[in-house]
């Protein structure tokens, strides 16, 4: 028995100028102008424009990465699915900095 041949992930390198303008149209989208996932941009910068190493610069990265895939999958139909919008809006908005720091 053949087994189904998996298509090899894609990986794309770009500027990390890229990523926070993503992030950026993200928060917009989400109408997220304060809270944690506000705060990744500035990380994601710190982190390549100044080599800040924190951890909070590391795991906030990461992290952001979420946000924009998040955006990426829903934004054109979030639409069809009443509420969804405002619950990921929710999620990003409060809480502490980093996921790991949740209770």
């Amino acid at each position: 028995m053949d087994l189904p041949v998996e298509p090899r992930p894609s990986f794309k390198k770009g500027h990390f100028s890229e990523h926070v303008a993503k992030l950026t149209a993200a928060c917009e989208w989400l109408g997220i102008g304060r809270g944690r996932a506000a705060r990744y941009g500035e990380l994601t910068r710190e982190l390549f424009e100044d080599n800040s190493r924190s951890r909070e610069h590391i795991l906030g990265v990461n992290e952001s990465c979420e946000i924009v895939e998040l955006f990426e999958l829903w934004k054109d139909r979030v639409g069809n699915f009443p509420g969804l919008a405002e619950r990921i809006r929710t999620v990003f908005n409060k809480g502490p900095l980093l996921q790991e720091d949740e209770n």
